[in-house]
């Protein structure tokens, strides 16, 4: 009686001969049907690619693998046992750039990746996201690099006399002077548009954190940041920086500006509120 082990051994040894090579293609998502996206109109499961080579051809392939993002790296193979249908096997690492570092966040796939998180009115992204304001660098003010009481002001470009203005940053700007003997008072961080430099005033040394009131923002200025200051420190952090008060426009009244303000803020929550809850 012949051993099964042998007779399976056998035909998968016959099979074999006839399997047709597989052959695997490098490709990266295209969006042909759709701006940000792509699938294949009329077509579930197929998404469309091209292969990654110098004028590479641009098709159709069956994908259950990854995001129908536009810009992905992928690998394509024939399924098994169906060599004239392409299906994507996974993700293509060996293609896709690292940016570790911030000089190589310059790479192609950057830009792509980053459509797959922005809300638009026609293509929203597959995993739009909200932004913190505190993510937006122009003229934000951050705790030095340095350490001790000082302030680094990122780079930006305001309006000033009808005019476009371009700050280069500041590093280093210390505001040791205002530490109080003892409790606490706050600072008003700002940029003199006209002078073109960054500025700054205390208010009344207080108490208790409580009891902090913050100078009034001054008109013909850019607003940047109230700083918290405490008699016992020695560095300043991100928590000291109790409010961002960059304006989303150059507005000398400053009544306007609060109001715009109250504006951006209720905006923030309701589109939160919109993308994570649907409503």
């Amino acid at each position: 009686m012949t051993n099964i082990r042998e007779v399976l051994r056998k035909r998968s040894e016959h099979d074999a001969k006839f399997q047709q090579k597989v052959a695997i293609l490098r490709c990266v998502t295209v969006g042909i049907d759709y701006e940000y996206n792509s699938s294949v109109k009329n077509r579930p499961g197929y998404i469309w690619v091209r292969e990654q080579k110098l004028d590479g051809a641009v098709f159709q392939v069956f994908n259950a693998s990854v995001k129908t993002i536009v810009g992905l790296n992928v690998i394509v193979s024939s399924e098994y046992g169906t060599p004239y249908r392409k299906i994507v096997t996974g993700i293509d690492w060996d293609s896709t750039p690292i940016t570790s570092t911030y000089p190589n966040s310059n790479s192609p796939s950057v830009y792509n990746h980053a459509l797959s998180h922005e809300w638009r009115d026609t293509y929203p992204g597959a995993d739009a996201i909200t932004i913190y304001p505190r993510s937006v660098a122009p003229l934000r003010v951050y705790p030095a690099k340095s350490g001790a009481l000082k302030l680094d002001i990122a780079e930006g470009i305001y309006g000033a006399s009808g005019n476009f203005v371009m700050f280069e940053g500041q590093e280093d700007y210390d505001i040791t002077a205002y530490k109080p003997a003892s409790g606490y008072v706050g600072v008003l961080i700002y940029l003199d548009a006209v002078l073109g430099t960054i500025q700054s005033v205390k208010g009344d040394t207080v108490s208790t954190e409580a009891a902090l009131v913050y100078p009034d923002l001054i008109n013909q200025t850019l607003p940047l940041a109230y700083v918290r200051l405490v008699s016992t420190a020695t560095y300043l952090t991100e928590s000291d920086i109790v409010m961002d008060l960059r304006p989303m426009y150059n507005f000398v009244d400053k009544s306007i500006l609060n109001s715009i303000g109250a504006l951006e803020n209720e905006l923030d929550v309701e589109l939160t509120r919109h993308i994570v809850q649907g409503v």
